[in-house]
């Protein structure tokens, strides 16, 4: 597959320019990796992985044969744990994740996530106008990790006074689709704006999981509201215009 592979591998992973594809033989009963999905995730060190050359964001596309992608994880598992010697065929994608980081100084976020993944951006809102798209994920905020946090602890999170840093991820298939949408200039990723002071916000809680921000209002006729699904855990921050 000196040119990138046939058209079901394709399928499950297109290829982008500089993508190399490479096979590796493991005798060893350990891999000494760890994955999700198609994609390395974790290398061990001093593992036959690491020895072999594979690399976090490699994507594991056959093994002895047979297409990794289509399998469940139980099955996955059983073959990667299956006799040796196995036959592995991966992928180094060119374009990986990415991240990056901005400074959150303003009231309403725009944009909504569920878990960490943003699932909706604002027109004209914070989100949009800092560079963050539908796909992204929360990283960090303000320093601490977002992926195993509760409800409750992410709501606190958002409660800190402005202002703070957020810290994103742009998975590779989001880069990758944009590439193919709109060109090479799509894998710029956003930048900081300069940091700027705001007041103190302070937040109440209304009934059905409703939050709001009674923030630092230049006028009394606009709120800021966070609602919270609990059962889907979708986030959701949004202006309110209410009628003095």
């Amino acid at each position: 597959m000196a040119s990138g592979g046939d058209e079901v591998l394709r399928a499950a992973s297109p290829d982008m320019p500089g993508d190399r594809w490479y096979d590796v033989v493991c005798e060893e009963k350990r891999l000494g990796l760890k994955f999700n999905g198609i994609e390395v995730t974790t290398i061990f060190d001093n593992s036959w992985a690491q020895r072999a050359g594979i690399e976090i964001d490699d994507e594991i596309h056959l093994v002895n044969g047979q297409k990794f992608y289509t399998m469940t994880r139980e099955k996955k598992l059983e073959v990667l744990q299956g006799p040796r010697p196995l036959l592995i065929k991966l992928k180094r994608p060119e374009i990986k994740d990415a991240y990056y980081s901005l400074t959150l100084n303003e009231l309403k976020l725009g944009m909504g996530f569920k878990g960490a993944r943003i699932i909706n951006v604002s027109p004209e809102g914070w989100a949009e106008r800092s560079g963050v798209i539908v796909g992204d994920e929360i990283v960090e905020i303000a320093g601490t990790g977002f992926f195993s946090l509760t409800d409750d602890q992410k709501i606190d999170l958002f409660k800190r006074p402005r202002p703070f840093d957020i810290r994103f991820k742009r998975p590779a298939r989001t880069r990758k689709s944009l590439v193919a949408k709109l060109g090479v200039d799509a894998l710029v990723m956003p930048e900081k704006a300069p940091k700027r002071e705001v007041a103190q916000n302070r937040v109440a809680t209304s009934g059905g999981g409703l939050f709001e921000c009674f923030c630092c209002q230049p006028t009394t006729d606009t709120t800021n509201d966070i609602e919270v699904s609990r059962r889907r855990s979708a986030f959701a921050c949004k202006a309110r215009r209410t009628r003095g």
